[in-house]
């Protein structure tokens, strides 16, 4: 559960993480965003196929990555507020994109922290999106636009397929889910229209 294997005979449950980063990316592109800062993780298979969906969304765009920040490893809220502070202290304060796109939302939270403490006001200096829909995500100071994947409904389906398993005694028989993300908008992005 939570994963995909690359073994066709064993049954799996997974949210659909490419079109996570996509949707997130393609709503900030819809905004009129074309420059962006990335912070990312490739450890998990789910949080690099996130990174191929912000790609794909580039794509469509015709929007070169080798013209946007792509920063990380990152997962924790420590972990995106020190990229940003060093990113802020080495750079500068107007070398930010306009938007930021975050492996999670722990790490989204943490890097609007440290925009916040800069001075950098967000959404109107800087936007924002995480990803996962964790209950705080619409309780910090600027409520954060995410990407929600429902763990409950991937649990569900996880318990259904086993119990049916179990009671049909089925051997060799192997289910694969993907669970559709969705987009949750919040306060923490806004419009760039003079990118457009």
């Amino acid at each position: 559960m939570n994963n995909k294997s690359q073994d066709g005979d064993v049954s799996w449950i997974d949210s659909d993480n490419y079109e996570g980063g996509y949707i997130a990316t393609k709503y900030l592109l819809e905004l009129g965003h074309r420059r962006f800062l990335c912070i990312r993780s490739m450890q998990l298979r789910g949080t690099r196929d996130r990174f191929m969906g912000f790609k794909k969304a580039l794509e469509e765009y015709k929007i070169n990555l080798s013209d946007q920040v792509v920063l990380g490893d990152a997962r924790s809220i420590i972990d995106g507020h020190r990229i940003i502070k060093n990113f802020i202290k080495k750079n500068g304060k107007q070398s930010l994109p306009s938007a930021i796109i975050t492996v999670n939302d722990a790490v989204a939270i943490g890097a609007m922290e440290a925009l916040l403490e800069s001075r950098i006001n967000v959404p109107d200096d800087v936007s924002i999106i995480g990803y996962d829909d964790i209950n705080i995500a619409a309780l910090v100071r600027v409520p954060l636009t995410t990407v929600h994947q429902s763990k409950f409904k991937m649990g569900e389906i996880a318990a259904t397929q086993l119990i049916d398993k179990i009671e049909r005694m089925e051997e060799g028989i192997a289910r694969q889910f993907l669970v559709k993300p969705k987009l949750i908008i919040r306060k923490s992005c806004k419009e760039y229209p003079h990118e457009k």
